[in-house]
């Protein structure tokens, strides 16, 4: 693929390069945040602006899309992070993450899998793991759920653990 548009840089020491921009690859400035690299289309990192939203990877098709000033996210996957806006520090790959409903504020969530805590909203300190793991996930703090379906109606919740299938 060729990658076509400007590409700026300098040869300072802080080895700003500016940004790579073709329509479906940002990498450096996405919507006048730094340090951010987002693949995908046009949705993908799309509500990012202001420099805001810092040190964020966000890869798929409408990855991140309503990240507003959430920092240090990963999205990974179709859909994945879509509704997120100002949570910090969350891990999210697969398919359809947190991607339905409420918009996401919850930080420093782990979440693993596909269709995985596809409501997630304020929840904080989550961690699931496997095919549609905390699938209705909301609003409940430091749940672990590893294995696939589990914990699949656990919307409010908090301090549970379930491991298995």
């Amino acid at each position: 693929m060729a990658l076509r548009g400007d590409v700026s840089g300098s040869a300072s020491s802080t080895g700003s390069f500016g940004q790579i921009k073709t329509g479906r690859i940002h990498i450096g400035k996405v919507g006048g945040s730094t340090a951010n690299i987002a693949i995908g289309d046009a949705n993908t990192g799309r509500d990012q602006t202001g420099g805001a939203s810092a040190s964020t990877i966000l890869i798929g098709v409408s990855a991140g899309k309503t990240l507003t000033t959430g920092d240090k996210n990963i999205c990974i996957g179709i859909s994945t992070g879509a509704k997120l806006t100002t949570g910090i520090k969350n891990v999210l790959v697969g398919n359809e993450i947190a991607s339905l409903g409420a918009p996401m504020t919850g930080n420093q969530n782990v979440v693993i899998g596909h269709e995985c805590a596809e409501d997630l909203t304020s929840g904080t300190q989550n961690v699931y793991i496997g095919a549609n793991a905390g699938h209705h996930a909301g609003i409940g703090n430091t749940n672990v759920a590893i294995g696939a379906e589990l914990m699949q109606n656990n919307h409010s919740g908090s301090g549970n653990i379930a491991i298995g299938y």
